[in-house]
């Protein structure tokens, strides 16, 4: 892809990026430009669309295996934003919130795709599991050149 901004002597021209499809990647990949097709966890596998996807399976997966920890992030300095916090048993303190299907707990989703992949890996040393227990798999992109 070709663009011109305002003067004709600037011409900017997209890297073609391709990405194995059938590989997994680990959570510490730079995912900038890509999309989730497929994540698996503790040995189950779960389609996802999107990065707010991701997160939140991996959320709600970490809550079922351990309660009482994934609990303590609701408190923990770690997940406070500028403004409220990344996690909160408090509705009113994360922006654009999406509540657990399976605890009362709201997740700030108005996140981009770097900052979710950082915040899910540090959920994930908090909630003592290994990383390595999450792989992910992109999907395929068209290439416009």
């Amino acid at each position: 892809m070709t663009r011109s901004h305002g003067c004709s002597h600037l011409v900017y021209k997209a890297k073609a990026l391709i990405y194995d499809t059938t590989k997994a990647y680990s959570i510490d990949y730079d995912f900038t430009f890509t999309k989730p097709n497929l994540i698996e966890l503790f040995g189950e596998q779960y389609k996802v669309k999107t990065w707010k996807d991701v997160y939140i399976i991996v959320c709600e997966k970490l809550y079922l295996k351990d309660p009482y920890t994934f609990n303590k992030l609701t408190t923990d300095d770690d997940m406070k934003a500028r403004k409220g916090r990344y996690i909160s048993s408090n509705k009113e303190e994360v922006r654009k919130s999406h509540k657990l299907s399976v605890a009362d707990i709201y997740l700030e989703i108005n996140l981009n795709a770097k900052f979710i992949c950082q915040t899910v890996k540090t959920i994930m040393e908090k909630c003592n599991v290994d990383i390595n227990e999450l792989k992910i798999y992109l999907r395929e992109e068209e290439i416009n050149e």
